[in-house]
């Protein structure tokens, strides 16, 4: 009698570590975190091999059944390029998922999330520049050729992008794939107000990202302070994410001690899962003055509350929203200024842009994302 054993499926690893990394890039941990969800959904040909930094990692309960490593390291990036690899092939991996930016030095094929080529920019190296930060730089824009060299396939985010690299490597054009985020369902059951909000008792503008000069939230300060003096009744802005205490020192605290109401300019830091829903379901409208985004996803996440949204008109953001919001030039006061006076003075506008975003927000979900990246990862298995 002869018995037929199932074939052993193959195995591809994954790694969980920036899902931890809330703090440091916040878009980045969330992108994964819904991505990974959405992929260990999906009925696959293949065996996960998750690596993880640690056992408080927040997508450890969807992975115990496959097993999962855990590889500390108190450099993300250090481990991420010389410790997670060799993991994987430990285990036999035929394919690894460098989740975010950072491919294994060497070892086995891997398939790369490269989420912007911000670091390939003038832009990228003079901010670095000017915060005395060139080595980071330098450093940073190594590790984005080496990824570019080293993977099979790479994942980024937009069009805008994806054009980008492909004029700047030619020789890798063929690899790069478009995969847009998605966003989640919004919330919709009622939430009560954070302890953080309770000083704000007029219609509010927001934002929400962590604090950095290509943020530009520094700038929408410093409207608020010119709009302050003109309008008595301006709503309130809230600037949530996490801002380094030296960058607040130095940089923000200067120009929050400018604004004639400054208890009207709220920024509450690191905000719980909770709280920024109750932002985003409370506010008037939505901000996003960066000068340079991988997606910009939040711009997505407001439209799908039903918030009217102005983005500035630079690098994907305008095909992110896809003519369903305002632009406007972010290092220009004047025009951000224009934006925000015609979205809190025009009703019908709001509600024109409400309409168009909400149905803008339909066009990304994060199975969709699931489904293209896995569908890559199967094209990449089969040509092992």
């Amino acid at each position: 009698m002869q018995i037929h054993q199932a074939p052993t499926k193959r195995k591809v690893g994954i790694d969980l570590g920036p899902v931890s990394r809330l703090q440091q890039a916040p878009g980045t941990a969330v992108h994964v975190s819904h991505q990974l969800t959405a992929l260990f959904k999906l009925d696959l040909p293949w065996e996960w091999v998750p690596v993880a930094e640690s056992d408080k990692n927040p997508l450890l309960d969807q992975v115990t059944g496959w097993n999962p490593s855990i590889i500390p390291g108190k450099s993300y990036w250090r481990r991420a390029v010389f410790s997670v690899g060799r993991e994987w092939q430990r285990r036999n991996c035929g394919l690894g998922f460098a989740t975010a930016f950072f491919a294994p030095w060497t070892g086995i094929p891997v398939v790369t999330n490269f989420f912007d080529a911000g670091m390939f920019t003038e832009e990228y190296a003079r901010s670095w520049s000017s915060s005395g930060k060139g080595w980071n730089f330098k450093l940073i824009k190594t590790l984005g050729i080496h990824a570019l060299w080293r993977s099979r396939q790479i994942y980024t985010l937009s069009d805008y992008w994806r054009d980008f690299l492909q004029q700047r490597f030619p020789s890798y054009a063929d690899k790069i794939i478009v995969t847009p985020c998605g966003v989640e369902p919004p919330r919709l059951d009622p939430l009560p107000k954070p302890d953080w909000a309770k000083s704000i008792h007029r219609p509010f503008f927001l934002f929400a990202g962590a604090f950095s000069d290509n943020k530009n939230q520094f700038r929408l300060i410093e409207l608020w302070a010119r709009l302050q003096a003109l309008h008595q009744d301006l709503p309130s802005l809230v600037l949530t994410g996490p801002c380094p205490s030296n960058y607040r020192q130095e940089r923000i605290e200067p120009l929050l001690r400018l604004l004639p109401r400054p208890e009207q300019v709220i920024l509450p830091g690191v905000v719980s899962n909770d709280d920024l829903a109750w932002a985003f379901q409370q506010a008037m409208a939505y901000l996003q003055p960066s000068f340079m985004e991988g997606f910009g996803m939040p711009v997505i996440e407001a439209m799908s509350y039903g918030l009217p949204v102005a983005c500035s008109d630079t690098t994907c953001l305008p095909s992110t929203a896809g003519g369903a919001s305002l632009l406007f030039t972010p290092d220009q006061l004047d025009s951000i200024g224009e934006c925000v006076l015609a979205l809190w003075q025009d009703v019908s506008l709001r509600e024109d842009l409400r309409k168009r975003g909400l149905e803008r927000a339909t066009e990304f979900t994060w199975e969709k994302n699931a489904r293209i990246v896995a569908g890559e990862i199967e094209k990449t298995l089969s040509s092992i």
